[in-house]
């Protein structure tokens, strides 16, 4: 258990916020931890992103992250209610190197032994910082803003409304019953406790004994998570940061992903929707009205995605939407009753 006293002036401080780059963060975290419970367009949409940009760095210190600690500065503290994504970038980009280098070394040095799996992604981030943290943070910064204005900044006012919409019902609990009541609706493993908020988790690295005080505290929906997430500084970290604690949002933005071709374009939605049994890249283009070599180009994204297969036969080699593909589950059943009748 980790425990957050907070004390008069704790409380007092202690406010909501949502933050856009916050946001694309917790999809990447969650598209890793917890894929299940992020809707396959969301997830579909993120990894053709991160493959097709090349966006390597921000794709390693995600993955890392998932084994127990994750780097903060990714996700800076908001300033107010809502912060710009604009400026939050900015923040990422100017982290001091003090900040970074204690991060990293959290990460990479003092973090869980099993660090270093499959597809080695401390030698990705180790190897970025042999060029130095202000460096680094600046390749992070522009890595997470493609992210951001590709995957998220087009859905961001939707999201956003769910998240303000959490937040309002959170506040009509506290107005009505009190903050203490207000807190346990966050999440059953948080209850406010004797001037302080007890959290039902495992002691993250940064924590001294799972005890910290601290004089305010930042509370966040999460528009993808299905569990809360906590940034905990102890107080010799450099640049200080209070606590912020990030918790399900009763309308996750997850469970209502956006229709699939405002995820991955109308072209491969089309393409997806074709592929419910196997096509070549001529049957495609010819149904599809296509040239061959767009085809083509848009059917190696959703290969190297993972949402097509692909087998030859003969001379011809056949394109098959695979069972993590968007809508692939409505599809086998919709033939199943097809079949039936």
């Amino acid at each position: 258990m980790i425990r957050i006293d907070l004390g008069a002036e704790g409380l007092a401080n202690t406010r909501f916020a949502i933050s856009p780059l916050h946001a694309a963060v917790e999809l990447l975290y969650f598209r890793e931890c917890a894929p299940h419970t992020v809707a396959r367009g969301w997830r579909a949409a993120a990894d053709e992103t991160l493959t097709s940009r090349g966006l390597d760095l921000l794709a390693a210190i995600v993955r890392e992250g998932v084994y127990g600690y994750m780097p903060d500065f990714v996700g800076p503290a908001p300033d107010g209610f809502e912060s710009d994504a604009d400026v939050e970038l900015h923040r990422v980009a100017t982290t001091p190197g003090s900040r970074v280098r204690y991060e990293m070394t959290t990460l990479l040095v003092d973090g869980p032994a099993w660090s270093d799996t499959a597809g080695r992604p401390s030698a990705v981030l180790r190897a970025a910082l042999e060029h130095g943290e202000e460096h680094f943070a600046e390749a992070i910064a522009g890595q997470l803003a493609q992210f951001w204005y590709l995957m998220l900044s087009h859905h961001w006012p939707r999201i956003r409304e769910r998240l303000e919409k959490d937040i309002a019902q959170r506040t009509r609990t506290l107005a009505r019953e009190g903050f203490a009541a207000m807190t346990a609706t966050l999440h059953p493993t948080m209850a406010w406790k004797q001037s302080g908020l007890n959290l039902e988790m495992s002691c993250g690295p940064t924590t001294s004994h799972g005890r910290i005080t601290a004089d305010a505290m930042i509370l966040m929906p999460t528009a993808f998570g299905h569990r809360p997430l906590h940034t905990l500084d102890p107080r010799d970290a450099p640049h200080y940061r209070a606590p912020m604690i990030t918790y399900p949002s009763r309308a996750s933005a997850a469970a209502t992903a956006p229709p699939l071709n405002e995820l991955i374009g109308s072209t491969r939605a089309q393409l997806l929707a074709q592929l419910a049994a196997p096509h070549t890249t001529e049957q495609l283009a010819q149904d599809l009205h296509l040239s061959p070599s767009t085809v083509s180009y848009h059917l190696q994204v959703l290969h190297r995605a993972g949402l097509v297969s692909r087998i030859r036969r003969s001379r011809h080699v056949y394109y098959h939407s695979t069972p993590s593909a968007p809508g692939a589950a409505r599809t086998s059943a919709a033939a199943a009753t097809a079949a039936k009748r």
